[in-house]
């Protein structure tokens, strides 16, 4: 998938500018790193491992790892290891989750409540319209907004899952006729298949 391998790419080369960059600041000594030391982060991730979610956070961690020469390791924790969404957004606040990817009504009610937009329906018209809005302005101040809040995060990218569908078992739904009758087990929001990147702000 193109997308997500542009966006993977893109993270890997702002977190290694990241790291590298701690030198160039001033802050206490003992907290710079050396150059022999290992940096071991933690990425929470609710999907299981065959999961393109999870999958994709593996694969950042492999590049991260390989860029990095093996300074910097990535620990994906898959299937809720580290508790459920709203638990681990409270970790990545805390300073004790380094990175997590979070579903858009999640984040807002986390403060980021610009992140609302994304769980309206129909607003956009295909994947190439809604990449075009996220990669945008639009796009540029829904991750600001994190900031702003003060949500004790960074919205660093987003992440896109594929469109709204429905899982049947045994029956094939083509048509809205298909749905009749059946029973629908529907999530607390109707929120967008966007999903942001998020890591602790600090």
């Amino acid at each position: 998938m193109p997308k997500t391998k542009v966006l993977i790419a893109g993270l890997v080369l702002m977190l290694v500018s990241m790291v590298a960059g701690c030198g160039k600041s001033e802050p206490p000594k003992a907290a710079i790193p050396s150059k022999a030391e290992k940096i071991v982060l933690k990425w929470g991730e609710q999907n299981a491992p065959t999961d393109i979610m999870a999958e994709g956070a593996m694969e950042f961690a492999k590049i991260v790892k390989e860029k990095s020469k093996d300074r910097i390791e990535i620990a994906v924790y898959p299937s809720s290891q580290l508790g459920d969404e709203n638990t681990q957004i409270q970790s990545v606040q805390m300073g004790a989750l380094d990175f997590f990817r979070a579903n858009a009504n999640i984040t807002a009610e986390f403060g980021a409540d610009k992140s609302n937009v994304l769980a309206l329906p129909y607003i956009f018209r295909d994947r190439e319209h809604l990449w075009k809005v996220l990669n945008g302005p639009v796009g540029k101040e829904i991750l600001e907004n994190f900031k702003e809040k003060n949500t004790k995060m960074l919205g660093i990218a987003y992440f896109d899952e594929g469109p709204r569908h429905f899982l049947m078992r045994g029956k094939q739904v083509k048509t809205v006729e298909d749905l009749k009758g059946l029973k629908i087990r529907v999530g607390q929001t109707a929120h967008a298949n966007v999903r942001f990147f998020c890591v602790k702000n600090g």
